[in-house]
């Protein structure tokens, strides 16, 4: 749970800093500046780590005698996301 709200806090703090640099910045630039690509690749990563996260608890709870696995993922892919 920490780990999530963490991620979710990281994102929004990102989201406002990146807001903050877009106001400095002159707006009849024809280029996306560097920082502001940091900013988005961060927030990608940082969001994907939230995503999977979410994936590995719900795994990780998940009841051993209930339920059944989805059937869209090949088998191959439990086997590699185990390795």
């Amino acid at each position: 749970g920490e780990k999530i709200s963490l991620g979710i806090t990281v994102l929004l703090s990102l989201t406002v800093f990146m807001l903050l640099v877009a106001e400095i910045m002159p707006a009849t630039s024809d280029s996306v500046p560097l920082i502001a690509q940091y900013f988005a690749s961060t927030m990608i990563i940082v969001g994907l780590s939230v995503v999977v996260t979410v994936i590995v608890l719900q795994y990780h709870h998940h009841d051993p005698d209930g339920g059944k696995m989805p059937k869209w993922p090949p088998r191959d892919f439990y086997y590699d996301l185990l390795l």
